[in-house]
């Protein structure tokens, strides 16, 4: 996965927009600047990774509860 992220970062340095669908929060924190989580086909949160896991909701939905 590092590898993965790495070609990710670098197309995205060039100025190409990546849209990459995942559910691995770490490989999403390495290459993610901006977030949206879907919930049931609808936009459920937007934002930059921390922003978004610190919406309970979406912690309870997709994160688990703690």
């Amino acid at each position: 996965t590092s590898n993965t992220a790495q070609v990710l970062r670098e197309l995205n340095r060039t100025g190409l927009t990546l849209v990459v669908i995942e559910h691995d929060m770490t490989f999403v924190r390495d290459i993610a600047e901006r977030v949206t989580v879907l919930h049931q086909g609808r936009i459920f949160a937007d934002g930059s990774l921390d922003e978004v896991t610190r919406r309970q909701d979406v912690r309870d939905i997709y994160l688990g509860r703690k």
